[in-house]
């Protein structure tokens, strides 16, 4: 393909409207359609006002044709009459698909540092076989499984947190086991490993988790959702990684996930709980102690007390809540 580079006047650097026909001159691969037209981006290096030794990767920075998100060919001159074709396509949102063993039917995933390198760490609930899947990454998009810990019966949700008190204590995780009616709780030792710690018992399928500080004494709580007890259970950390009783809080209908945040703006957390057969969202408002205080109905506020929440409800036929 004759180009003359050397001409001052020949293909100053620009887009230039072209048809390209195909002919029986190519070396491998499939030739373009006869009757190809667009717009070529020509590169002329000795013209070029980004100047010599401008490569391809400049040309994926171009506006060609007006439309960064259309595939244009381009032309990239090695000032010696001779040149290079190439296509520009629009760059993809994510890279191919890269895929890492873990266990059987993995259900729950979070990510975070375990081992204080600066790369991101997976961990993985595996529901049919079991363990959790703890994948440290590599830093360049990739990871390497470094351990499988044992947990009960039918993993379905993780939460990380820190939950021994000290300085800059490593990450650790709760698992909320809906088989076997435990939470285990894995301890990290800052290096990417956790040990197998406390596994707590709360009946009637335990669905999802969350964390927070719920009494204000700088030790992370745990709440769990009792998915077939239509409750959810707060249980208060004690900073050694291990939690006091279970408080249990009626609720809606199978809770199915549960979120914690401060939602009326009085710096204490809160929780909203997902209720999936009641088709409600319920909200629960902290007053900051996380106690279990006697329960009681507030009809005229249309609130609920107890345990150191505030149930917003709205009372439906026969009085009941949801």
């Amino acid at each position: 393909m004759p180009f003359d580079a050397s001409d001052s006047m020949a293909f100053p650097s620009n887009s230039y409207p072209f048809i390209l026909t195909a002919r029986h001159n190519f070396s491998a691969g499939t030739p373009a359609e006869e009757g190809t037209a667009g717009r070529l981006l020509v590169n002329n290096q000795r013209k070029s006002p980004f100047g010599t030794g401008w490569t391809l990767d400049g040309l994926q920075r171009l506006v060609v044709n007006g439309t960064p998100t259309a595939a244009h060919s381009a032309v990239l001159t090695e000032g010696n009459g001779s040149i290079k074709l190439f296509s520009l396509q629009p760059p993809s949102l994510f890279d191919v698909d890269k895929r890492f063993g873990v266990g059987d039917n993995p259900y729950f995933i979070v990510t975070e540092d375990f081992n204080a390198d600066n790369k991101l760490d997976l961990a993985v609930a595996n529901y049919l076989s079991g363990p959790v899947s703890i994948l440290r990454g590599n830093g360049d998009g990739t990871f390497t499984t470094s351990q499988t810990v044992p947990v009960g019966t039918g993993p379905v949700a993780l939460a990380l947190g820190k939950f021994r008190s000290g300085m800059d204590p490593p990450w650790d995780i709760a698992v909320a086991n809906f088989v076997s009616n435990t939470v285990s709780i894995l301890l990290g030792d800052g290096l990417g490993s956790f040990a197998v710690g406390a596994s707590i018992p709360i009946e009637n399928t335990p669905s999802a988790l969350a964390i927070g500080d719920f009494n204000a004494d700088s030790r992370l709580d745990l709440v769990v959702t009792r998915y077939a007890a239509a409750a959810v259970a707060v249980l208060l950390g004690n900073g050694d990684g291990s939690f006091g009783a279970a408080q249990d809080f009626a609720v809606g209908n199978n809770p199915s996930g549960v979120a914690v945040a401060d939602f009326n703006g009085n710096g204490v957390l809160d929780l909203a709980v997902a209720n999936y057969s009641s088709n409600s969202v319920g909200l629960l408002l902290g007053n900051g102690n996380g106690t279990g205080a006697e329960f009681r109905r507030a009809v005229r506020a249309g609130l609920v007390d107890r345990g150191g929440f505030r149930w917003e409800w709205q009372a439906r036929r026969g009085g009941r809540l949801w």
